[in-house]
């Protein structure tokens, strides 16, 4: 049968609003995801491998590289007795990254093709392509030169490191992509020791496009990266946020993996969530820093509108991803909850040593915190309501640097798309083309990360900002000056 938990996931994934819908936009549009995901397992517990067959026809129709749905597609033709379609179509998944051969070779809904001779060749070569990665340094290999057959290295650096079994295709200069390699060597170290025990056992190769690439690649301008599983690819716009959060998303597969065991999305999304923002204390402990998620849990709990434990823990993945927007706050900040409470490490193992009796994540809560479910979510809401919000805004009037940024136009920093008049941006120098990477002391990798560190600042307070400049690197001081009539936030 098809395995509901296998499926493409996504940084940033649109709500599937489809009451919204009219009917005859639903007759002409293709299925959405995560209808498919829904209603595909379903049909094939109720044997009805036709409608099952048809439903993925038509999504794969409009989506004709999504290896899982492929594999799923070809599971319908097996059972339906179509063995030449479902060889094929089971070539097509392998052909779009479809790597998961042991889940493959122990499906029963395939053993119609079993002596199919398209097949037995997908086995032969899952034999050679696995003699090959036990060899790391000829995966990674492999996994580069994958990469450079599509997109060449005029404009990209690759790199390798065969302990962690991560390679790099970065299009970025080198200061960039050694400061994006040390941050995410230290933050896989840190997951081992914390949470997952153990680095990848896969290589995985890690993307930074040219923002044009990018384009293509994620294909919405609002998702910030994305991991697939199937093809061990992480491709993220920027070194930052979403490149941090995609990159947990590929350590916690690599574990579920390793243990067998298929973690809710809420947990999934928290970790993840939780590591997109942190700092690195002077004693070299981790300390997760609020962003504006925070501020959106924080108003949700004013409206009286946070979703109740025992019905979040219960929720499938696609009920969790129909309400993304309003749950990825909710779930960062219950792990920023276990992180201050000193109890993330022994909450996640208590997870999983408890997994086969209770896989929702209640039974973790109740013995970490010795408490019933209930007190440990009213104790969170506590904590929640007491922590400060974070300035993720400037309002007119505020401390602002006076440009104009244009978000996805640089793949290390915040690109200047326009110097303000009689903004402190001008009068320093800073000119249209440069992009921001530092202010004082913080890395700047992302708009996001540019609201929040001049949250809290007043004007007239001088910064250093560290500006690329082409190739070129330098720092100039700006004062800052009130800005204009513009509400400036991380979306905008």
């Amino acid at each position: 049968m098809p395995d509901p938990f296998r499926f493409l996931h996504c940084t940033a994934m649109l709500a599937l609003l489809l009451s919204s819908i009219t009917a005859a936009a639903v007759l002409s549009a293709p299925p959405v995801r995560g209808d498919v995901e829904d209603q595909v397992p379903r049909l094939f517990s109720a044997e009805r491998y036709e409608e099952a067959a048809t439903l993925l026809s038509a999504y794969i129709d409009a989506h004709p590289n999504d290896a899982d749905m492929l594999y799923n597609l070809a599971c319908a033709f097996a059972r339906l007795g179509r063995t030449d379609d479902a060889a094929d179509t089971m070539l097509r998944a392998v052909e779009s990254g479809f790597v998961a051969f042991d889940h493959m070779m122990s499906d029963p809904d395939l053993d119609a093709i079993r002596d199919h001779p398209t097949y037995t060749a997908i086995l032969e070569a899952v034999r050679r392509v696995r003699d090959r990665n036990s060899d790391p340094t000829t995966a990674l290999q492999h996994a580069i030169d994958q990469w450079k057959d599509r997109f060449g290295d005029q404009a990209y650096r690759y790199a390798i490191d065969e302990q962690r079994r991560l390679a790099f295709a970065t299009a970025l200069d080198a200061a960039s992509s050694e400061a994006m390699r040390t941050m995410l060597i230290r933050e896989a170290d840190h997951c081992v020791a914390t949470l997952f025990g153990g680095h990848l056992d896969v290589p995985v190769l890690i993307a930074i496009p040219t923002p044009d690439d990018a384009d293509t690649l994620l294909q919405a301008a609002d998702i910030g990266g994305m991991y697939v599983h199937a093809s061990r690819r992480l491709i993220a716009r920027n070194i930052g946020d979403s490149l941090r959060h995609e990159f947990v998303h590929a350590m916690h597969f690599a574990h579920m993996e390793r243990i067998g065991q298929k973690h809710p999305l809420w947990i999934q999304e928290g970790i993840a969530a939780l590591y997109e923002t942190y700092s690195w204390a002077d004693d070299g402990t981790i300390v997760f820093e609020p962003n504006d998620r925070r501020n959106i849990a924080k108003r949700r709990q004013r409206a009286g509108r946070l979703m109740a434990w025992d019905r979040l823990f219960d929720m499938t993945g696609v009920q969790f991803m129909r309400m993304a927007g309003r749950l990825y706050p909710e779930v960062r900040s219950i792990f920023e909850y276990l992180a201050a409470e000193g109890k993330l490490s022994t909450w996640y193992s208590t997870y999983v040593l408890h997994f086969d009796e209770d896989s929702t994540g209640r039974l973790a809560m109740e013995k970490v915190f010795d408490a019933p479910l209930r007190d440990v979510e009213r104790a969170w809401q506590v904590w929640l309501a007491q922590s400060p919000a974070v300035d993720d805004e400037i309002r007119a009037g505020e401390a602002s640097l006076g440009i104009r940024s244009s978000e996805n136009a640089s793949n290390d920093g915040v690109f200047v798309a326009d110097v303000l008049m009689g903004g402190g941006a001008r009068a320093a120098g800073v000119r249209r083309g440069d992009v921001i990477v530092a202010l004082d002391d913080v890395e700047i990798r992302s708009l996001r990360d540019l609201t929040l560190a001049l949250g809290g600042r007043s004007v007239g307070d001088e910064v250093a900002l560290r500006i690329r400049r082409r190739e070129a690197y330098q720092t100039i001081t700006v004062r800052l000056t009130g800005l204009g009539s513009e509400i400036i936030s991380h979306g905008s």
